[in-house]
């Protein structure tokens, strides 16, 4: 199964694209739900930090609902 989901988008008020990565949590065992969070927010926090033309740039960070 698919830990996560990748969703078409676009910016609001502009004409930009966008993609929304979606981490599916109720997806995951137990043990690894951990891991796979820790590993998203740090890896979300260094596209921050990223600004160059091919990379992806980010609009909103990382949140949990």
């Amino acid at each position: 199964m698919k830990t996560w989901k990748l969703f078409k988008s676009h910016k609001s008020g502009a004409q930009a694209n966008a993609s929304i990565f979606l981490i599916e949590k109720r997806n995951l065992k137990k043990a690894e739900k951990d891991e796979v969070i820790r590993v998203a927010k740090k890896e979300s926090s260094s596209l921050l930090r990223v600004r160059h033309p091919g990379v992806l740039a980010v609009i909103e960070p990382l949140t949990e609902d």
